[in-house]
């Protein structure tokens, strides 16, 4: 805070608050100042009685002062306080009205004469005091109406009452220490006023700060939210899309797996199967040999025949087994489905218990080509 030491004006880079300052001023003060104009008004009216015993001869010419100068001026200017141009004018208005209020208590001093006036100077001290610490006039504008009271009451005192010289080195006394320690005081309530003004707008400016902080925290909380929900959002995308080709991928080894196994499976097949008939080509052989060598009529017979007919039936499905291993590539082509069908019933047979029966009920009328 940088300010003017005599005037207490701001200065610098505050020169700005300057006005701002006089209007808070003004709209902080104006109760007080209608307030304490009517006070003084009516202790200044009232100090009239003082008039009547003192000086009775001449009570008419104060209560001219009091009641047809000051007092009016007193209630002219607490009407004025509430009209808007009061604001403009505020000290001017207050420096004339105490001023007024110096001079008449000077003019009742000079009138009277001592040793009755020595009791009026005390009401040069209330106005001071008064204009400093009661109204709280701008300090320059006091200090100018202050110490031009003293002014004209040593104009008054020298040329016009013929004050005696102690008297007058004793009221001078009391009025300038008075003067000096309403000034120091009401340097320092202005002073403080200004500081409070100033520490209230440095507050007002930093809560403005932290409000703009905070808006652009939250803005850039909600952008920062914003993108990480998106990229949240993408994230739980990625991962989903991951685990569902991983569970293609695993489903896909699987699947590869058993075409793995069924190709070991076929390869083994395969490998039994041929070893198998070969056994069965000569057990086939035997038999057929067998049969050429006994009689029509042989009781074994029946039994080689037999024998003969299992055979053919294992190689049938030896072959099968072999068709299977080799899964050859095949043409496409009409087959007849009720032939097919029994095979798969013969095969199935063979790996399913002999407690469970098969029925079927084919009815096909297709035919090779």
């Amino acid at each position: 805070m940088t300010y003017n030491f005599f005037t207490l004006s701001f200065t610098g880079d505050w020169k700005h608050l300057e006005k701002e300052y006089q209007s808070h001023y003004f709209s902080s003060s104006i109760l007080r100042i209608r307030i304490s104009i009517f006070i003084g008004m009516t202790f200044y009216a009232l100090f009239g009685l003082l008039d009547a015993i003192l000086i009775p001869e001449l009570k008419h010419h104060f209560w001219l002062i009091r009641y047809a100068f000051v007092c009016p001026m007193a209630v002219v200017f607490l009407w004025f306080s509430f009209q808007p141009a009061f604001e403009k004018y505020v000290q001017h208005c207050l420096f004339a009205l105490c001023l007024a209020g110096g001079l008449g208590i000077e003019a009742m001093i000079m009138m009277a004469g001592p040793p009755v006036a020595y009791s009026y100077y005390a009401g040069i001290i209330l106005v001071v005091i008064t204009i400093f610490t009661v109204i709280r006039m701008k300090f320059t504008w006091a200090m100018a109406c202050t110490w031009l009271i003293i002014f004209f009451y040593e104009i008054g005192s020298i040329f016009i009452a013929n004050t005696p010289g102690p008297v007058f080195i004793n009221n001078n006394f009391f009025f300038i220490s008075a003067s000096i320690l309403c000034m120091i005081a009401g340097y320092a309530i202005e002073l403080n006023s200004r500081r409070r003004f100033f520490a209230n707008i440095q507050l007002k400016n930093a809560r403005s700060q932290l409000l703009e902080m905070n808006a652009d925290l939250d803005r850039r909380v909600q952008e920062r939210t914003r993108e990480l929900t998106e990229k949240t959002w993408r994230l739980e995308n990625e991962i989903r899309e991951r685990e569902k080709s991983e569970a293609e991928k695993k489903k896909l080894q699987n699947q590869l797996i058993q075409v793995h196994k069924m190709e070991a499976i076929g390869t083994l097949a395969g490998g039994i199967a041929h070893d198998f008939n070969n056994i069965l080509t000569s057990l086939l052989g035997y038999a057929e040999l067998a049969l050429d060598m006994v009689d029509k009529d042989a009781p074994v017979r029946d039994e080689l025949n037999e024998i003969h007919t299992s055979g053919i039936r294992a190689k049938e499905l030896v072959k099968q087994i072999l068709a299977f291993a080799r899964q050859p590539e095949e043409d496409i082509k009409p087959v007849q489905l009720n032939l097919i069908i029994e095979e798969v019933l013969k095969l199935m047979r063979s790996s399913i218990p002999s407690f469970i029966n098969i029925q079927t009920r084919i009815h096909s009328e297709s035919r090779t080509m």
